[in-house]
């Protein structure tokens, strides 16, 4: 039996629409591959991250241990001795978040001011403490002290996971070329 030309054309026709569909469709493949590759951090970026969260996480311990110490000094030493180590130590904050703004200052890194910053701010917590102890001498100052080790260690966590977002989303954009094409 022999096919009409109709016949045979849409045939044809209906061998094209495969052929076209499977193409479209392997198209879109490459291209969700392509989009799933730019939205992934570059390896050099995923370790410009995990540097600046490092960062972030050893200070976070250092004021834990900090406010331990702080906390210890407070139970082991007479209150005249205590308060005067502490007003040292406040001292010796300010003095290094003094010299952090200035080394960020000439380096124009904000990111080191903004350590200083924190610094500054552990140093100011430091003097509101002498004064906290002077008012709260018993289980109350245990409390407050260990509360204010919480506030930092969430802080720095919260600040680590802003960082880790923030610098995904960066490293992402910086790669991602779909803004030039569309330029063009």
């Amino acid at each position: 039996m022999r096919k009409s030309k109709k016949q045979i054309e849409m045939e044809q026709e209906l061998m094209e629409k495969e052929r076209l569909e499977k193409e479209k469709q392997e198209n879109i493949e490459k291209l969700a591959d392509v989009i799933k590759n730019k939205k992934k951090v570059s390896s050099t970026g995923a370790n410009a991250i995990k540097k600046k969260i490092f960062e972030n996480l050893v200070i976070a311990i250092l004021c834990v241990i900090y406010f331990y110490v702080v906390l210890q000094c407070s139970q082991s030493f007479e209150t005249l001795s205590f308060l005067f180590y502490l007003k040292i130590a406040s001292g010796i904050l300010l003095g290094l978040s003094i010299i952090i703004f200035e080394i960020s200052y000439r380096k124009d890194n904000d990111s080191l001011a903004i350590h200083g910053i924190e610094i500054l701010i552990v140093a100011i917590i430091s003097l509101f403490i002498i004064y906290l102890y002077s008012l709260f001498v018993n289980r109350t100052f245990v409390t407050i002290i260990i509360s204010i080790s919480f506030i930092s260690t969430i802080y720095f966590i919260i600040k680590s996971v802003i960082i880790w977002y923030k610098s995904k989303k960066k490293d992402v954009n910086v790669r991602d070329d779909i803004k030039d094409i569309v330029k063009d």
